[in-house]
């Protein structure tokens, strides 16, 4: 087996492997037997490519590859609006596209091949026939356990990705403060727009959607409290230990002169001190059910930066001298 052949020969087995981690990750998470099935085949596609490879029928491995790779990035487009993030996923799934192509067009692995197949041509009938199989299950079966189950998930998920990118930049900025280097403070902002912007100038980056954050500044540190939030949801709502039972009000932006962000009065995203990100759908928008370990307490001096301004969490009594304290409840307004 020349060097080309051998190259496409380790896709085909990087295939099996995603192709195996795929199938026990779907019967981890459901017991759905029609589920399994779906997973089942692209197991079967992966394994019957590099079956076909090794007999030296080039064109049962160019075709499906081919065909599942403009599906798999066709529907990655389709399905999110953060373009930027993409844009590594779409490299590597053009490189998996072209490179065996190329590879098994060179004269070594054109020999190699006739040398397997003894020179005879293989029909392509049965070629057309898989492929029209494989386009027919994909679109009847396998579709709908990959893609959201509509355009408000795909962008919810969207926004989540952007939550976390906004997470990874907050935490850079903190160790540039920590190391004495220069940081965007957010007691300098006025609205939690002009954070982000300054935040993702400070790291270099560029992302859409900036107006519609509500930032945690001082959260204390437990990992469960949310440090970015979207601006549907009421900070004060989301923390409040007496309403935990009642759901939270999903308020469009477009109320108080912001950006809709088309999902708003559906989910909202909760991204957490710990980095993790969370959708949460109306139907469960409760903060018992969303703090699931008990509504997490802010710290005496947290308060949020939203949109439109300052938010604080806990009552302050400036006038009677009174300092407030951890685990103070953060249903009074500011006084």
């Amino acid at each position: 087996m020349p060097l080309p052949v051998k190259i496409v020969n380790a896709i085909g087995w990087t295939y099996v492997v995603l192709a195996v981690l795929g199938l026990i990750g779907i019967m981890v998470e459901t017991s759905d037997v029609l589920a399994s099935i779906c997973g089942l085949f692209p197991v079967s596609l992966a394994v019957g490519m590099l079956c076909s490879l090794k007999r030296g029928r080039r064109a049962w491995f160019v075709v499906p590859n081919a065909v599942l790779l403009t599906l798999v990035d066709g529907s990655c487009w389709l399905a999110s609006e953060d373009v930027d993030g993409l844009l590594p996923l779409a490299v590597v799934l053009l490189l998996l596209l072209v490179a065996p192509i190329a590879l098994l067009s060179l004269p070594a692995a054109r020999r190699w091949c006739n040398e397997k197949t003894c020179g005879a041509k293989s029909s392509n009938g049965g070629l057309i026939g898989v492929f029209l199989g494989v386009v027919v299950f994909l679109a009847l079966f396998a579709w709908p356990w990959t893609m959201p189950s509509d355009v408000n998930g795909a962008r919810a998920n969207a926004m989540s990705l952007r939550g976390r990118s906004l997470a990874v930049a907050n935490a850079e900025n903190n160790y540039d403060r920590e190391a004495g280097a220069k940081w965007v403070d957010p007691s300098g902002c006025t609205n939690s727009t002009q954070y982000v912007e300054l935040l993702f100038e400070h790291s270099g980056t560029n992302m859409n959607y900036k107006n519609v954050w509500c930032v945690a500044v001082n959260p204390p540190a437990d990992d469960s409290f949310p440090l970015f939030v979207t601006a549907n949801v009421n900070p004060r709502e989301l923390l409040c230990p007496q309403d935990a039972d009642r759901p939270l009000k999903l308020t469009c932006p477009k109320e108080w002169g912001g950006d809709c962000f088309n999902f708003c009065e559906k989910a909202a995203v909760i991204v957490r001190v710990s980095g993790a990100s969370q959708i949460v759908n109306l139907k469960y928008a409760t903060p018992r059910i969303i703090f699931r370990g008990g509504i997490p307490s802010p710290g005496p001096d947290t308060y949020f930066l939203t949109p439109t301004g300052r938010v604080d969490l806990v009552e302050r009594q400036s006038q009677a001298g009174t300092v407030p304290q951890a685990g103070d409840s953060p249903c009074q307004r500011e006084r």
